[in-house]
Parts: C-alpha cells; sequence; structure tokens
C-alpha cells in the first residue's frame, strides 16, 4: 500500500484491493474479500480430494510447493459457489474485467492464489512455465 494515501477504515480494503488488481488479480471484489478472510484463518473446511490433486499436481509440474495455505486457498476458491445474485451485480458494476473464481481457469486461478498470498518468487516461477497466463483475460 501506498502510505502517502491517507486511509480510512473503509478506503483501506479499496486501496488495498485496487493494489491487487493493479498486480494483475483477477478477483471479483466480494471473493477477493472471502480469499483474504481463508488467508487469515477465517474459513476451515475439508476439500475435495481432486482439487487438492489438482492444486499439487499444477505446483509440482511447475517445480514448486505450494504452503498449505496456498493450497487451501485454492481449493476454496475452485470450490466456491457463486455469491448471491444482489452481490453479484453488485461486484460486476464495481469491477470491472475482475471475475468470480468459477469464470479463471485453473492455472490462471493458481497464478492469483500465489498472488494473494505475496509468494512473488513462486508467482514467476509459475508464470514462466506457463507463459500463456494472461492477467487480463479469465479464459
Amino acid at each position: 500500500m501506498n502510505p502517502d494515501l491517507e486511509q480510512t477504515p473503509e478506503s483501506e480494503d479499496n486501496v488495498s484491493y485496487e493494489a491487487y488488481r493493479q498486480a494483475g488479480g483477477l478477483l471479483d471484489m466480494g471473493h477477493y474479500k472471502q480469499a483474504l478472510n481463508v488467508l487469515e484463518g477465517g474459513e476451515n473446511r475439508v476439500f475435495r480430494s481432486s482439487t487438492e490433486a489438482q492444486a499439487k499436481n499444477m505446483a509440482t509440474l511447475a517445480g514448486l510447493e505450494l504452503s498449505p495455505k496456498e493450497e487451501s486457498l485454492y481449493c476454496f476458491l475452485r470450490e466456491q459457489w457463486p455469491l448471491s445474485d444482489e452481490e453479484s451485480r453488485e461486484n460486476r458494476a464495481k469491477t470491472e474485467g475482475a471475475y468470480p473464481p468459477r469464470r479463471i481457469d485453473d492455472k490462471r486461478l493458481m497464478a492469483d492464489v500465489l498472488l494473494l498470498t505475496q509468494n512473488a518468487k513462486a508467482l514467476g516461477v509459475f508464470k514462466e512455465k506457463y507463459p500463456n497466463i494472461s492477467p487480463s483475460s479469465p479464459k
């Protein structure tokens, strides 16, 4: 975050979300906030073994080992249900060019997870392995 920006509690989320989007993040604001909640330990759930295997396989093929938080976040976002209709309409209006996780392909979603966890080294390695990942569109 830019320390020169005067931040209030209601603007801090918008500033960090804007920085995330400028760094290439694709999630809409509602799902971005849910992702942060997961990273802070606010979600504990059991995921499908196929989703966990998918996350591990993508990482392994790129020569990476995911942290438990990265794996959980990927699984959470991949298995995420859509927000309510009202929240979805509000998110679309506020975040043009941002998408719900279900509209982001697997590799781009993994890149987003690495961005959200601020794992720049792993993100660089992942993007090098999968150079066709573009932050400008979900598919």
